[in-house]
C-alpha cells in the first residue's frame, strides 16, 4: 500500500511525546555527534524520509506506514490507560495481544534493525567465502592465478567493504515482519506469556532511544549468545514514559526463584518468608504493584538504551552525563548494537 506521508517514525511520537518536559520541549543526544540539543517538533525526531518504503521489481513503491498507523492506533489508549493508572494487572487479553504485537513491530522497524541486517548479511557472505576458500577447487586455482596465499586471500575478505542496497535490506526486513505475524507466531505467543512488570521512577529520569525496546539476560550461554525473544531467562523493557518502565521477565526466572524459594523454607521458613518480602519485583507480582527504581535501577535501564540505540537517544531532562562516561570508557557505544557472530 503507497502512502502520501513523507517523514515516516521508526519511534512512533505516542512514545516520543511522554518524553517530554513540563514545556513540551524533548533533549535529544545524538551519538555520533556527542552534541545535545532540544525540540518541540516531534515530526523532525526518530524519522526519516520514505523510511517504511520499498519499491518492487516493477519499480511500484509500498509502504508499511499504514499498517505501523493502524497498530498504533490501537496500543495508544492502551499505552496511556498504564501510564494514567500506573497498572497492568488490569489489561484484558486483547489489550496484551495488541501491545505484544506493537513491541514486535517495534524491534523490526528501526534504523538499528535495518543496520543489523546489514552486518548479519555480511557475516554470512563472508562465512560463506571462506568455506569456498578452503572447500571449492575452483576458487583455490582462481586464488592461485592471482599470486597470493591462501592466507592473504582469507584476510581480504575480512577487511572486503560489503554494500548492501538500501531497499534490498528494507524488502528482507518486510519479509521478515510478514513471516513473524502470519507463518511464526511463537514469538507473539512467548511475549503475551511472559511475566509483565511495572517499573516506576519518581524522579521522571527515564530514557528512550531510537531503538527502544532492549534485551538483558544475566545468564551466560557461551557461544551459543544470551539475547533473543526465544532465549531462556531473557528480560525485555520497554520504556513508556520517564517515570515508567514496560517489563517482561521469563517465566523460568521465576520458576527458578520458586525452587531455590523452597529449598530455603524446607531448611529455614522464617528466613524464607523474610526473602520473598524483601524480593520488590516478588512483592510487586503478588500485591500487583509496581516496582520502584533506585538511582542504580535507572541509571542500569538507561545504559540499555544506550547500548541499543543505533544514534539518538531522547529525555524530558538535558542530562546525558552517562552517555558520555559510556563513549568515553568504550568508543562502541558511540554506534550501534550489534550482536556477536562467531
Amino acid at each position: 500500500m503507497a502512502t502520501d506521508t513523507k517523514k515516516q517514525h521508526y519511534v512512533p511520537r505516542l512514545l516520543l511525546k511522554n518524553f517530554c518536559s513540563n514545556t513540551r520541549q524533548i533533549f535529544v543526544f545524538d551519538k555520533s555527534k556527542e552534541k545535545t540539543f532540544c525540540t518541540k517538533d516531534l515530526m523532525n525526531i526518530a524519522q526519516e524520509n520514505h523510511f517504511n518504503e520499498i519499491t518492487d521489481k516493477t519499480g511500484k513503491k509500498h509502504s508499511v506506514e499504514p499498517m505501523y498507523s493502524e497498530i498504533e492506533n490501537k496500543v495508544a489508549p492502551i499505552i496511556q490507560k498504564i501510564i494514567k493508572t500506573k497498572k497492568i494487572w488490569d489489561l484484558t487479553q486483547q489489550e496484551k495481544i495488541i501491545l505484544s504485537e506493537f513491541m514486535l513491530i517495534q524491534t523490526l522497524r528501526t534504523r538499528a534493525q535495518l543496520e543489523n541486517l546489514k552486518y548479519m548479511s555480511s557475516k554470512l557472505i563472508k562465512f560463506t567465502g571462506k568455506v569456498l576458500l578452503y572447500k571449492d577447487p575452483k576458487m583455490q586455482k582462481s586464488i592461485k592465478k592471482l599470486g597470493i596465499s591462501m592466507e592473504q586471500a582469507e584476510q581480504l575478505l575480512n577487511d572486503a567493504a560489503i554494500e548492501f542496497n538500501e531497499n534490498y535490506i528494507k524488502t528482507l526486513n518486510l519479509n521478515l515482519i510478514n513471516k513473524f505475524f502470519t507463518e511464526d507466531t511463537n514469538i507473539l505467543k512467548r511475549i503475551i506469556n511472559m511475566e509483565w512488570f511495572l517499573f516506576k521512577d519518581s524522579t521522571k529520569s527515564l530514557w528512550i532511544s531510537d531503538n527502544p525496546l532492549v534485551m538483558y539476560n544475566d545468564k551466560n550461554f557461551g557461544p551459543y549468545g544470551n539475547i533473543g525473544w526465544m532465549v531462556p531467562y531473557i528480560q525485555i523493557y520497554l520504556p513508556l514514559s520517564d517515570d515508567l518502565i514496560l517489563g517482561l521477565w521469563c517465566p523460568l526466572i521465576f520458576k527458578e526463584i520458586g525452587e531455590e524459594f523452597i529449598k530455603l523454607a524446607i531448611k529455614a521458613p522464617s528466613i524464607a518468608r523474610q526473602w520473598w518480602r524483601s524480593q520488590d519485583f516478588l512483592v510487586a507480582r503478588d500485591n500487583k504493584t509496581c516496582i520502584t527504581l533506585s538511582t542504580d535501577n535507572v541509571m542500569f535501564y538507561n545504559s540499555l538504551q544506550v547500548e541499543y540505540s543505533e544514534r539518538f537517544l531522547f529525555s524530558s531532562k538535558n542530562d546525558f552525563s552517562l552517555v558520555n562516561k559510556m563513549i568515553s570508557d568504550n568508543i562502541k557505544y558511540k554506534s550501534g548494537f550489534r550482536p556477536n557472530i562467531h
